[in-house]
Formats: C-alpha cells, sequence, structure tokens
C-alpha cells in the first residue's frame, strides 16, 4: 500500500522541497519504479518542509510525508524503518508516537495496520494504528499471524481476513480464519477452526479469544498424548532390545 509513500500536504500552507538531488538520480528512480513497482519501499530522499505562514523550515530523510491535522504529520523515516507522528510548531519538532513495522498497509482513511516480525517469521506482531485518535486500538495475542487488508471498488470500504496461529511444538502450524470489521474491530464472519476443521459461531473477538484457548488446550492434550506414547514405545524397544542380549 503506497499510502504513506509520497508527499500528502496542504499545498497552499506547506511547501515541500527535494534537498540536494539531481535529475540524473530522479531519471535513474524513474527507471528504477519501471522495473519494480514496489521500488517505493527504498525510495528515500531528503525533504525540506516549509511553512508558507511564518517561513520556519523541517527536514527529513524519508520516504514519505502525510498531513494528518494542521501542524501534525505521519513521516515515514528511512532508518529501520519507523513511522512517526511529529508536531511541527516554531521550528521545533515534537514527537507524538512512534511505530516501527516490517510491512504497513492503510485501512481506510483513519486506520493503518503496522506489521513487525522477525527475520525467520516464526514471530510477528499486529497492530491497528488511529490517526484520529493517535493510539494503537488493537494489538495481542489474537492479532498475531497474518491479517490482509481486503478493499472494494477501490474504495475506503475494507474488512480485515485474519488468519491466527496457534501454538505447537509437535503439530505443526494451525490457525483459526476469520474476517474482522476495522470500524468495530469485531469478527463478521464464524471463525474456522482448522484444528477441529469446522466452523464456529463468533460475534466478538471474546469469542475469538475462548475458541483460541480452547483449541489450544486441545493441542496441549494431544501433545502430552504423543509425548507420553512416544516415551512407552522407546522404552518398549529399549527393553526387547536389552532382553536379547542377555
Amino acid at each position: 500500500m503506497k499510502r504513506l509513500y509520497g508527499i500528502n500536504v496542504d499545498k497552499e500552507r506547506w511547501e515541500v522541497n527535494l534537498v540536494n538531488v539531481s535529475k540524473a538520480y530522479l531519471k535513474y528512480i524513474e527507471e528504477c519504479y519501471k522495473k519494480n513497482p514496489d521500488y517505493y519501499l527504498h525510495d528515500h530522499r531528503e525533504y525540506e518542509l516549509i511553512d508558507k505562514k511564518c517561513g520556519d523550515k523541517y527536514q527529513f530523510n524519508c520516504y514519505g510525508i502525510e498531513q494528518v491535522d494542521e501542524d501534525e504529520f505521519l513521516v515515514l523515516e528511512t532508518c529501520q524503518p519507523a513511522m512517526y507522528r511529529y508536531k511541527l510548531e516554531n521550528s521545533k519538532v515534537k514527537k507524538l508516537h512512534t511505530e516501527y513495522f516490517t510491512k504497513v498497509d492503510s485501512i481506510n482513511n483513519d486506520k493503518i495496520l503496522f506489521t513487525w516480525e522477525t527475520i525467520n517469521g516464526q514471530y510477528r506482531i499486529n497492530k491497528i494504528y488511529s490517526i484520529r485518535d493517535n493510539k494503537i486500538i488493537a494489538e495481542g495475542r489474537v492479532w498475531r499471524g497474518d491479517i490482509e487488508v481486503l478493499h472494494f471498488d477501490n474504495s475506503d470500504n475494507a474488512m480485515l481476513y485474519v488468519e491466527t496461529e496457534l501454538d505447537s511444538s509437535r503439530l505443526g502450524d494451525f490457525r483459526l480464519l476469520y474476517t474482522v470489521n476495522p470500524d468495530t474491530l469485531e469478527p463478521i464472519s464464524d471463525c474456522y477452526s482448522e484444528l477441529r476443521d469446522t466452523f464456529i459461531k463468533a460475534k466478538s473477538m471474546d469469542d475469538i479469544e475462548n475458541i483460541r484457548l480452547e483449541d489450544q488446550k486441545y493441542i496441549s492434550m494431544i501433545e502430552d498424548h504423543i509425548y507420553e506414547q512416544k516415551n512407552i514405545q522407546l522404552h518398549s524397544a529399549k527393553e526387547k532390545i536389552l532382553t536379547k542380549l542377555k
């Protein structure tokens, strides 16, 4: 999602200039975009933001800048990467929020999905950030796993398709599948349990959490049984081997 990649400000109030960028570099960037539509992930530049009302200047080395209030901006900076929310006033930059991520996706005009995961992909955290409230409004165990933002008719209408991972050291990856309304942050479909191979009624995220906990209990019971049977088999085999040596 390219929403945060680029410049989106009130041009009557703010002037944005590229700093120390040659025509040759801009031509190179254009060629990179032709070869790879996702090149915006690597296209970071130094921008100068000028307040036309008072002449105050601010500089950012970033992927993009998005104005969200009269003097507040979301800035996607190049280190890590991370999104910062800044308030610009009297030539001073005040940091209001910070969010690190490995993937970012716009849900609607108010909400942004941030995903952070380890290099090996074994651990993942999803957070939903509200621009209006300037805070994370959804995170936690049921939001781990894969979340896909599905937009309809190229509009702001969207839903979240979620696959929540269950913890299992012996049975492999089992998941819960469901969809969520991004406005209410509540499920809008039944929840499919891969472990039980069945759909289960879910009217709230509390229902999803209860389903997850129940499946985790079943997984623990199955794993304990497998571990117990394994020990019995090994002990039996050991006795047979030693008996033959007598």
